[in-house]
């Protein structure tokens, strides 16, 4: 029993010298980062669902409102409740010279939303004629001239 006493006694000692902090470890730190990666963060949201773009024209520009509304739509389809605007701004690190104001509100630079994951192109319409309508005319047209 004494030993124990004694290896707690000397534990708290170099706690206490560490400033009341435990030692790094490697593993734990690895395995933090791992975990929290692997959280449905703001950062995870811009790595899946937005890519960054230096010098979008306004005309391309989100409104802070769209991609705060895109993040919210992204916690919702996983079950998770978003973060507030505010600490979704903080955790971006959208600062004020990244907003613009433009017509269309308050947009954030450099920040462009990727289309959904379920988003088809719209349908190419038909032609108005068929291929060998169209080697039909351009050999008249041909001999003709």
């Amino acid at each position: 029993m004494g030993y124990v006493l004694q290896w707690l006694i000397e534990g708290h000692q170099i706690w206490m010298d560490a400033g009341k902090r435990l030692p790094s470890c490697a593993v734990v730190e690895a395995e933090t980062t791992e975990y929290f990666e692997a959280q449905s963060t703001p950062q995870l949201w811009l790595k899946e669902r937005c890519e960054i773009v230096d010098g979008l024209p306004d005309l391309h520009l989100h409104t802070v409102t769209e991609l705060y509304r895109d993040y919210k739509n992204f916690k919702g389809e996983r079950g998770e409740p978003p973060v507030s605007q505010s600490r979704w701004e903080q955790a971006l690190k959208i600062a004020k010279e990244d907003k613009v104001k433009t017509r269309k509100g308050i947009c954030v630079r450099r920040i462009r939303l990727l289309p959904p994951m379920n988003f088809a192109p719209p349908p190419i319409p038909a032609a108005a004629m068929s291929w060998d309508e169209a080697l039909m005319m351009a050999e008249t047209l041909s001999s003709v001239n």
